[in-house]
């Protein structure tokens, strides 16, 4: 045995320039020849097995690292390995299609089963010894310890390449070369439901701690987790720019680590999406990772290495997965959730606020809220002062016309909760009657508009209270001469008027192999700027706002896909506000522009936001005006250093043409970057539209405030960034006519 130490210097040097979180890299084993496939831990965590290309098995002592046992004649390499409950029986699965059961107790063969008719690609065991393979012959079986057959599990068209138990042995997840994830009932076989989810090979499955969520990673790059009750995506999370190869939940249930084929060990955050660590790029692809089972260690191998890695994660908090049994502990609960808004109301209102009650004895891990079975929203690490946590939700929604059944789940460390259905109609007003006096024409059109807009204003009185959906995790910054935080309210509320504001600024959390210069300095002052003029100068309610900072992918997808309906029930009367300050790229074969999520890398725009598809959803339906202000560009520059340093020619993007009531103010043109305001702590482009906006009260036409962006900006890009940044407006054909004279307020 060869036994690789770090340097202190070195791991210190491995936590500070890789990782997001102090994960160092404990110790690496070594054994001539043996390269590595597959890794794990026992239950009690005092071994640790690799199954290698040499056709042998090494279980070591976790702590030592020593040799106990060296396990072979298996007929082809393994491909799998999993511990039986008590840690005294180990299984593999491998290239010789057969399942063998070996007694750790001297290091011999139990017992070898001829399982399947091609290479197995997982095996599993359950508390009470019952044993899932999966195959590339497409079918999973299960088996009892004795290698008697009881069910064989049928209904992958493709080859099924991971297989796992649920936490209590009643459940089988099976993960499939043809895009799907199958649930299965372990006592009876019984497929219970199918999930598509990935697009391409599913590679890797795995339930968490209290089988509430199911991960799955397949040749897209994502990590999606799925929630147990109702099938539905709960998030989604781009760890790698290449294919997952395998995925393992911590021993809480609270982490998900991945290898990749893009040659890195990933941990993210289940809940949040936050990359809280990436190791340096290893050298090959990385085959298996496995959470230790005391919280502590994270085994990892990479393709063509006889290197075990073990990383300490003790600095993530992990809870262990079992307790010791001499220590009593507290029984904790699922979460209750109690309805304080009245059930079956009627409205004619958009907008409609709904209250519940949460009570829960240990820490909320995230509360989704759920309007006709589709998630509206999810609000992630919960902070309230002690224990028992007694919650007041509250949520303002944008409802379906017809019947809404709402829905809340919330997660702790037990498990999750479902609330009773709340249900509520929304029913369109019905048009107002003119009213017309026996005056001139023009004092006519004031009666008329004087008389809409007195009923439009009490029929949508906007709530005082300030409901904030994001809460900012840090202390924003912002230039005082602005008054950013406390613009004077001019504008009364108007109901028609919506806004989505998005500032990305944190790219190098949520991505592997970025470095800081990659954030989009200041795009949180930003967004926040917008969204306080917006409700103080342009007259969006503040119940009206979707605000997002260091958006994902999954994150601005379903706000984005909010806008739609919305617009659509409003029937022509909508007037929308889109805000984003962040990376934008273009697509280098089509030219075709793209806002990028924070999570998004610019060498895999799949996941990205396509503008073309942003204005055609925009203008779907009939609208009163749609405004959209992109503090971004499309050239692959940035604000300090664009997602793609490297490339040594921007590309110009390409300009679709606009339909529909829709005018596009940019930072930049062409090939340009848009530039920071150091001085000012904003981008250059939205301190000036701030500036304006502050200026004027918003009164001034679209025209007006094209031409001092264009002018100002212009200018001042020059002067303090040495640097040309021309923005430029963009409208539809069908409001040529009309745009210029178009007011902000």
């Amino acid at each position: 045995m060869k036994r690789f130490l770090l340097s202190g210097l070195l791991i210190y040097l491995f936590s500070l320039t890789y990782g997001q979180a102090r994960v160092t890299l404990k110790e690496a084993y070594s054994e001539k020849k043996h390269q590595i496939v597959c890794v794990a831990y026992s239950p009690n965590s005092e071994l640790v097995a690799t199954g290698a290309f040499d056709n042998q098995i090494i279980v070591r002592n976790s702590k030592t690292g020593n040799v106990i046992h060296t396990l072979k004649g298996l007929r082809g390499f393994p491909l799998a390995l999993a511990f039986s409950p008590d840690s005294k029986y180990l299984v593999s699965g491998g290239k010789d299609s057969r399942i063998t059961i070996w007694d750790l107790s001297n290091g011999s063969t139990l017992k070898e089963i001829k399982a399947h008719k091609g290479d197995i690609t997982d095996v599993a065991v359950s508390d009470n010894k019952t044993i899932a393979t999966s195959s590339k012959d497409k079918t999973a079986k299960i088996w009892d310890f004795s290698g008697n057959l009881l069910h064989e599990l049928n209904g992958h068209k493709k080859e099924v390449m991971a297989i796992a138990f649920s936490h209590n042995g009643k459940l089988i997840a099976t993960a499939s070369a043809d895009g799907t994830v199958k649930e299965w009932e372990a006592s009876s076989g019984k497929n219970i439901q199918t999930i598509e989810a990935h697009n391409g090979w599913v590679r890797t499955v795995a339930f968490n701690h209290n089988s509430t969520l199911l991960a799955s990673g397949g040749d897209d790059g994502k990590i999606n987790i799925w929630n147990k009750s109702n099938g539905k995506l709960q998030n989604s999370i781009i760890a790698h720019s290449k294919w997952l190869e395998n995925l393992s939940f911590s021993p809480d249930g609270k982490y998900v680590a991945s290898g990749g084929h893009d040659n890195y060990l990933v941990i993210v955050n289940a809940i949040t999406g936050q990359i809280v660590f990436n190791s340096p790029k290893q050298d090959y692809y990385v085959l298996s990772t496995a959470f230790d089972p005391s919280g502590k260690y994270l085994a990892s191998s990479v393709l063509n290495s006889t290197v075990l890695s073990i990383w300490d994660v003790t600095a993530l908090n992990i809870q262990p997965k079992k307790f010791d049994s001499k220590t009593p502990q507290k029984v904790f609960e699922k979460p209750t959730i109690k309805w304080i808004t009245e059930n079956n109301q009627k409205t004619n209102n958009l907008t409609f606020k709904v209250n519940a009650k949460i009570i829960s004895d240990s820490p909320l891990s995230s509360v989704d809220i759920y309007v006709n079975n589709n998630r509206f929203s999810s609000d992630r690490d919960i902070e309230e002062k002690g224990l028992p946590i007694n919650l007041s939700y509250e949520k303002i929604l944008y409802l379906n016309e017809g019947d809404n059944q709402i829905q809340i789940i919330a997660y702790n460390n037990t498990g999750e909760a479902l609330s009773e259905n709340l249900n509520i109609s929304y029913f369109q007003p019905a048009p107002e009657p003119e009213i017309v006096a026996d005056v001139t024409h023009d004092e006519k059109e004031e009666v008329k508009v004087a008389e809409k807009y007195v009923k439009q204003t009490e029929k949508f009185k906007v709530n005082e209270e300030v409901v904030e959906q994001v809460k900012l995790e840090e202390e924003i910054q912002v230039d005082e001469d602005l008054t950013i935080n406390k613009p004077t309210a001019i504008a009364k509320p108007n109901p028609y008027r919506f806004a989505l504001i998005i500032g990305n600024e944190d790219y190098s959390t949520f991505q592997t192999g970025l470095e800081k210069e990659s954030d989009v300095a200041f795009a949180i002052n930003d967004a926040t700027a917008f969204k306080e003029y917006a409700m103080a100068i342009l007259g969006v309610p503040t119940d009206n706002i979707i605000f997002l900072t260091n958006a994902r992918a999954i994150e601005m997808d379903d706000a984005i896909r909010k806008l739609n309906p919305i617009i659509k029930a409003l029937n022509g009367k909508a007037e929308i506000f889109f805000y984003y300050a962040g990376h934008g790229f273009p697509d280098e074969k089509t030219k075709e522009p793209f806002l990028i999520p924070v999570d998004v890398s610019g060498s895999n725009l799949r996941f990205a936001v396509s503008l073309k598809e942003l204005y055609q959803m925009l203008t779907e339906h009939p609208s009163a005006r749609i405004t959209v202000f992109l503090d971004a560009c499309f050239s692959g520059g940035a604000r300090e250093q664009g997602l793609m340093a490297a490339r040594a020619v921007r590309v110009k993007p390409k300009e679709d043409r606009l339909k529909g009531n829709i005018v596009v103010f940019t930072a930049s043109s062409g090939n340009e970057s848009a530039h920071p305001y150091k001085e000012k702590k904003h981008g250059m482009f939205t301190y000036h539209l701030i500036e304006k906006l502050k200026e004027t009260n918003g009164d001034l036409t679209y025209k007006e405030l094209s031409e001092h962006l264009s002018m100002q900006v212009g200018v001042k890009s020059v002067m303090v960034n040495n640097m040309p940044q021309t923005p430029q407006t963009n409208f539809s054909f069908d409001v040529e006519e009309v745009w210029g004279d178009w007011k902000l307020r």
